[in-house]
């Protein structure tokens, strides 16, 4: 299950991105799927993700992403569709 992404604007006129998803697998797997090596595709542009990996009572887990500081609604919205399609092939990757 996925929350409606939503992106708000900070005063200085970045804005913020918050959106979560929840997986059917323990959370320690969820983590480990998570922190496999990734190469970053915004050199020179410093923002923010915080993510939170919550264990819940049924044995599932859920990760709530955080993104701060994009410049720009362009940004924003393009890494609304990235991070939901980030969730789709980790979604995935947690079913084999």
């Amino acid at each position: 299950m996925t929350d409606t992404p939503h992106i708000a604007e900070a005063p200085d006129a970045t804005r913020t991105l918050s959106l979560s998803r929840r997986f059917a697998v323990p959370v320690e797997r969820l983590y480990a799927a998570w922190t496999w090596q990734h190469e970053g595709q915004m050199q020179g542009l410093e923002t923010f993700l915080d993510l939170k990996f919550t264990a819940l009572d049924d044995g599932t887990s859920e990760l709530r992403l955080t993104h701060t500081m994009l410049p720009n609604p362009e940004m924003a919205e393009g890494h609304t569709e990235g991070w939901q399609s980030a969730f789709e092939c980790l979604d995935a990757f947690l079913a084999d």
